[in-house]
C-alpha cells in the first residue's frame, strides 16, 4: 500500500505509476477538492482519498511526498511514519528535509528528491537521445558531478539503501 501526499501533478504521477506497479494508492491531500482527477479516474484499483488529517493513521508501507512542504508540518508529530520506504519529492532551500531525518531516525529506507530527480532526468534524457534506459541502470549522466556540484550548495544527495545511523 502506497501513501501519496498531495493532490498536484506530481501526485497524479506518482499514483499512475504506482497502480501500474501494482500497488495499492491512498491520498491524503491538504487541498482534497482539487487536481487529481482526470487520469486518477480511470485507475483499477480507485486511488482511495482521505483528509490530511488523517495521513498518520492510515496503514501503508511506501510513503511519497509531493507537496512543497519541507518541515515538520508534513507529518504529524505523534504518529509513526508508518511505512517500510519514505520518497521525498520536495526540495529543501539546503540540507535534507524534516521527512527525510525523520525517516532516517525511524531506521527507514529514505530516498532524497536529488536522487530521485537525478535519476529521473537522466532517465528522460535517455528517451529524449533515443538511447535505451533500464530501471535500476545506472544514469548515463556523470553522477559524480552532478552530487558534487548539490554538495557543494548545502544539499543532502546521499543515497539510502540501508538505514544509518548516523543523523544524515
Amino acid at each position: 500500500v502506497a501513501l501519496v501526499l498531495g493532490n498536484g501533478a506530481t501526485a497524479t504521477s506518482a499514483c499512475v505509476a504506482l497502480t501500474q506497479a501494482g500497488a495499492r494508492v491512498l491520498v491524503a491531500a491538504r487541498r482534497p477538492g482539487a487536481s487529481l482527477d482526470g487520469p486518477l479516474g480511470a485507475l483499477s484499483p480507485p486511488v482511495a482519498r482521505h483528509d490530511w488529517a488523517a495521513r498518520g493513521e492510515l496503514d501503508h508501507d511506501i510513503l511519497v511526498n509531493t507537496t512543497p512542504l519541507v518541515d515538520d508540518r508534513i507529518w504529524p508529530a505523534a504518529a509513526r511514519l508508518g511505512a517500510e520506504t519514505v520518497l521525498d519529492l520536495a526540495f529543501p532551500a539546503a540540507g535534507q528535509s524534516a521527512l527525510i531525518a525523520r525517516a532516517r531516525r525511524e531506521g527507514l529506507r529514505a530516498m532524497t528528491p536529488h536522487c530521485f530527480w537525478a535519476a529521473q532526468g537522466a532517465r528522460q534524457m535517455a528517451a529524449l537521445l533515443g538511447r535505451e534506459s533500464e530501471p535500476g541502470a545506472a544514469p548515463q549522466l556523470p553522477l559524480e558531478a552532478i552530487e558534487a556540484e548539490l554538495v557543494a550548495a548545502g544539499f543532502d544527495v546521499a543515497r539510502d539503501d540501508a538505514p544509518r545511523g548516523d543523523g544524515r
